[in-house]
């Protein structure tokens, strides 16, 4: 299904785009390395671009942006432009699949950074726009190696996954506030997602396994993407990263006597201790957790 919706964003760009784009670079139609040569490039270009457009932004990102010497304000083109030109490039046949994929991932980082510009600093749909322009600029990354040649992490770095138990588990540790109770079920430091560990040494990422119960009288809107947050030692904190579409679609309102199972990851300062885990719904009481 996701190549699919690869090849018809790719289909429909090409045929509806509304202005021709200033002379793109092009790449030889029949040539696959150098397909990856310019696609290697042009991500540089993207980061530059991203680097550019956040340089004087609001709203604090909850992660490090990859590596990028960024131009002058105003000197290098913007995500809009990189996005036209990866629209004028004609991949060899045998990479449309692939070239669709890297256009809906520059897209989506587009769109991301759309919606953390024209968002309030500090309010919830920021903090939201903020963690998916670090899970896309991660994904937009990850597109510069070859498809076919991408190597796979080693065995010993790939977690295994965390199956949801049909009884609950027993917690590391848990807190509770006016009948709300969050209890971590598992930690995993450092995690390796899919996308693989960030390109910064100095960060990894950090998964947190939590059960969430209603004790309480009301019920209780839980969005686990915008409801936690990690206290740091110095008291900063840092906002949940979406790393796949089951993070962001973890929404909806808990009963009196309901609970679930979910997760939250956070990119942070490797090695970092103590920190806490704090619940912070949009209706209810504030919970923390120190994380074991």
């Amino acid at each position: 299904m996701r190549t699919c919706l690869a090849v018809r964003l790719l289909a429909c760009c090409l045929a509806l785009a509304a202005a021709p784009v200033a002379r793109a670079q092009t790449t030889p139609t029949d040539d696959e390395s150098s397909y990856w040569d310019w696609r290697a490039t042009h991500v540089d270009r993207a980061e530059q671009a991203l680097a550019a457009q956040l340089a004087g932004a609001a709203s604090r990102l909850p992660c490090a942006l990859p590596t990028a010497d960024a131009p002058a304000s105003g000197d290098g083109p913007t995500l809009a432009a990189i996005v036209g030109e990866a629209l004028a490039v004609h991949p060899p046949e045998t990479l449309i699949f692939a070239h669709g994929e890297y256009l809906l991932a520059l897209e989506q980082l587009r769109l991301a950074v759309e919606a953390l510009q024209v968002g309030t600093a500090g309010s919830r749909r920021a903090e939201q726009a903020a963690a998916l322009v670090c899970e896309r600029a991660a994904a937009l990354d990850a597109q510069r190696q070859p498809v076919a040649g991408a190597t796979p992490p080693p065995a010993s770095a790939t977690l295994p996954g965390l199956p949801l138990p049909s009884r609950p588990s027993p917690p590391l540790a848990s807190a509770a506030r006016d009948g709300v109770e969050v209890a971590v079920l598992d930690v995993r430091r450092p995690y390796v997602p899919a996308d693989g560990p960030p390109a910064d040494p100095a960060l990894e990422y950090l998964l947190v396994r939590f059960r969430l119960t209603n004790g309480g009288a009301q019920a209780l809107p839980y969005y686990p993407l915008a409801d936690f947050e990690l206290r740091l030692p110095d008291a900063s904190t840092l906002h949940p990263l979406a790393l796949g579409p089951a993070e962001r679609s973890t929404s909806g309102e808990l009963a009196p006597g309901d609970g679930l199972i979910a997760e939250v990851a956070f990119l942070v300062p490797r090695e970092l201790r103590p920190l806490v885990l704090r619940l912070t719904p949009a209706s209810g009481p504030t919970v923390e957790v120190p994380l074991p």
